[in-house]
């Protein structure tokens, strides 16, 4: 027996369908986890991997939909053959004793690893929501970062002070429900450095600035050598924008206690690995083991926007102007708004 010639047809408008039903799913799922529950499925690993249940879902719906088709338009029977063989020939066991020993293997493969992408998003997902609970984690203005204006330099080795501003968002805003923005200038070259704050772990800035629109040229994580006036990692990014050029941005975070935030050391390796390992931090949160970040999290960042490439001595530059406004911030920086705007 053979498959009939207009099944194929059907199938290719209905794998078409379900695609776009699984991409509108994903759109609306990824909204309402990430704004009624706050889950980490808006960027990073959970993002990534809601993907990939999303592509899963879309599969097995494609596969359903074609043994719907085999219920209705059966394997064609051989000539001659009695009619209960159309029955038979239409069964999953005949289909698949066709299929070689090699493809049924590689099948195998292919669905084993699907299923521990999904899981391991799920324990992701589980992780995190697990975390919030057990650090009673609520996000409110007493969670909030806030330097007085006048405490940041308005002049530093040729850089200017030139503006300030603040800027109060949505606490679901994945940039932080609170911002305070410092624009230095030193001749063409303009600076913004902000403190943004909350968040409940560190926050990859790389993903923000990709999904609205930015590319993604190079992401680098800077250790401080022992002993330096700053101490933890800072993430170097270059982005750019068709006409709008380049944007290098320096970024680095801070925890409840002013500690240094490392960027997590399982979230640039294998999913494979990070599958057991996101299995053992569960474990640990579950036996109520913190990790060693302090909540809420403040981040700073400094972004340098430019219609060219920056050589290696601006960029030196503004790593400089980075981390001399990074320890002032850090060492004054208080958490809760109410207080602080009280005070000026």
């Amino acid at each position: 027996s053979r498959r009939s010639l207009l099944r194929y047809f059907y199938m290719i408008p209905a794998a078409v369908f379900w695609v776009v039903i699984a991409n509108i799913l994903r759109i609306l799922l990824v909204a309402l986890l990430s704004m009624e529950w706050n889950l980490p499925v808006g960027e990073g690993i959970g993002h990534e991997l809601f993907g990939v249940f999303v592509f899963v879902f879309a599969l097995g719906m494609i596969f359903s939909t074609d043994r719907l088709f085999v219920f209705i338009l059966p394997l064609r029977a051989t000539e001659g053959a009695p009619p209960e063989a159309v029955l038979q020939n239409a069964t999953f066991s005949n289909i698949t004793s066709r299929i070689p020993k090699l493809g049924m293997a590689a099948v195998a493969v292919v669905l084993f690893l699907m299923v521990s992408f999904c899981g391991l998003g799920g324990v992701s997902v589980v992780k995190a929501d697990l975390l919030n609970r057990e650090l009673d984690l609520v996000i409110d203005q007493e969670d909030c970062y806030r330097v007085q204006p006048q405490l940041m330099p308005s002049e530093w080795n040729g850089w200017i002070l030139a503006d300030y501003k603040e800027e109060e968002r949505d606490f679901s805003n994945p940039m932080g429900a609170y911002s305070q923005l410092w624009t230095y200038q030193r001749g063409n070259q303009v600076c913004i450095f902000s403190m943004d704050s909350p968040f409940p772990s560190w926050h990859d800035l790389a993903v923000c600035y990709q999904n609205i629109g930015w590319t993604l040229q190079s992401q680098e994580d800077i250790t401080y050598p022992e002993g330096a006036p700053v101490g933890g990692q800072r993430t170097e990014l270059i982005l750019n924008r068709g006409d709008e050029g380049y944007q290098y941005v320096y970024f680095a975070s801070h925890d409840a206690a002013k500690k240094p935030v490392m960027v997590p050391k399982l979230y640039r390796v294998s999913m494979t690995r990070r599958f057991f390992e996101e299995v053992n931090t569960l474990k640990d949160i579950m036996g109520q083991q913190q990790g060693s970040a302090t909540p809420p999290i403040f981040q700073m960042q400094l972004i340098n926007q430019s219609r060219s490439a920056h050589n290696e001595a601006i960029r030196q530059q503004t790593r400089e102007l980075f981390d001399y406004l990074r320890i002032i911030a850090t060492n004054q920086a208080t958490r809760g708004l109410d207080t602080d705007k009280t005070e000026e």
